[in-house]
């Protein structure tokens, strides 16, 4: 993963692989539990569900029921 996302060290993978879970997580916890990505190039979308964070939203959802 470093080489491919061309971090300068494993350091650098972790810590922005931990920043980007955190973000997920706190989104999940307000109910969010999928992911539309874009190629801009194309216009074409798809959709990601991660099945942690979806969890994390139905819980979430029940909460506040």
């Amino acid at each position: 993963m470093t080489k491919e996302g061309g971090y300068s060290s494993m350091a650098d993978t972790v810590r922005e692989s931990l920043q980007i879970t955190r973000a997920l997580s706190m989104q999940a916890q307000k109910g969010f539990s999928e992911l539309i990505v874009r190629n801009p190039s194309t216009d074409h979308e798809r959709l990601i569900v991660l099945p942690r964070f979806a969890c994390m939203a139905a819980k979430a959802k029940a909460g506040k029921e």
